[in-house]
């Protein structure tokens, strides 16, 4: 557990900075989204970490996978504006 959080911390990190730097944003982006969707399986295949009394009781985990929403919808903004 612990090599795969150090290996998710950095694999974000890295996005981040290349998002920041502006190295390739529409793939950047494109990738970004692609793993921001696949943050949110747990909510399926796990509902008893992200939940406390489905479906409206969230845990931590849970409130971290949904504001991954606010963040994708963000990354659609910037996506429009590199298309420009």
């Amino acid at each position: 557990p612990n090599v795969s959080l150090l290996l998710l911390a950095i694999w974000e990190t890295a996005i981040g900075l290349l998002l920041i730097i502006g190295y390739y944003n529409r793939l950047v982006i494109k990738v970004v989204i692609a793993h921001m969707i696949c943050t949110f399986t747990p909510l399926f295949l796990l509902p008893a970490l992200s939940f406390t009394a489905a479906p409206f009781s969230l845990t931590l985990v849970g409130q971290y996978i949904i504001k991954n929403i606010v963040i994708i919808s963000a990354l659609f903004v910037i996506d429009t504006a590199a298309k420009r």
